[in-house]
């Protein structure tokens, strides 16, 4: 079993290296796509990675080698995300193969702008819950006052957390629908 995950320059590395963490100790494969292949740097934050060698392009996906996408968040790196439009494709077909979309922090607005979440939960960085809404969504724990506080919700193949404080138990999600679903 493998999953792809789509990193934006700028991307928050507490959300993709924690999780990734959990997922590859559960013994699920990661990969993860970039705008290029190589290094893309990741948001300054002390003591933590600067960045992550992408293994291939968004271009040079093929989702049939994967069982869901991931998406982490973090400033500038969802935005970035939310502009390029062969992320929002990617997103796009992944769900309609039925395969898990997840995505933690200000990502859930990349997720909701490719249409996924029409009629189904989600949460976001805390005060984004417009953006689940504007993309169908029905938005769960997503104003300030979850600032901080661990939110994970799963409906169907969608899987969304709230910020980088959820990474692990985002990474614990991702595992649980992965090796249950099947």
């Amino acid at each position: 079993m493998k999953i792809l995950y789509l990193i934006g320059d700028g991307f928050r590395p507490e959300e993709y290296f924690h999780s990734r963490d959990v997922i590859e100790t559960s013994g699920i494969k990661v990969e993860t796509a970039g705008v290029r292949k190589g290094a893309i740097p990741a948001r300054e934050i002390p003591g933590q990675p600067q960045g992550k060698v992408a293994d291939l392009s968004f271009d040079d996906v093929n989702l049939d080698n994967y069982s869901g996408v991931v998406v982490p968040g973090g400033s500038p790196g969802w935005l970035n995300l939310l502009k390029n439009d062969k992320v929002i494709q990617l997103i796009k077909e992944a769900d309609g193969k039925k395969m898990m979309v997840a995505s933690i922090c200000s990502s859930g607005a990349v997720i909701a702008k490719a249409g996924v979440l029409k009629g189904k939960k989600a949460t976001i960085w805390p005060g984004q819950d417009d953006d689940i809404r504007k993309g169908g969504g029905i938005a769960v724990d997503a104003d300030e006052s979850f600032l901080e506080k661990t939110v994970v919700v799963k409906d169907k193949n969608i899987i969304t957390a709230n910020g980088p404080w959820a990474s692990g138990a985002f990474g614990e999600a991702i595992v649980n629908y992965l090796k249950t679903s099947r």
